[in-house]
């Protein structure tokens, strides 16, 4: 059964390290992606292993409804806190 790894972050942008490093010289682009860098460095990254097929079909469910696989899962984490907030 092939399985995929679906990486569900709530930055619209991932930013590779070789990228914050100037061509692999090691100097650090601090005006170009500080910004971003920022803005990663406040989220956190939710890897989920998801059966293909299923994941296909959330796929092409998501997309017929003109939704955002990434707004679901953060409105599925934030209506779950909110129903376990006294269990926090």
């Amino acid at each position: 059964m092939q399985v995929l790894t679906i990486i569900i972050s709530c930055a619209a942008l991932v930013i590779s390290i070789a990228a914050l490093h100037n061509c692999g010289k090691g100097e650090i682009i601090t005006d170009k992606y500080a910004s971003q860098k920022k803005h990663l460095s406040e989220k956190k990254q939710l890897r989920v292993w998801v059966n293909a097929e299923k994941f296909d079909r959330f796929k092409k469910t998501v997309a017929v409804q003109n939704d955002s696989i990434y707004r679901l899962i953060n409105e599925y984490v934030d209506n779950y806190l909110a129903a376990n907030e006294d269990k926090q």
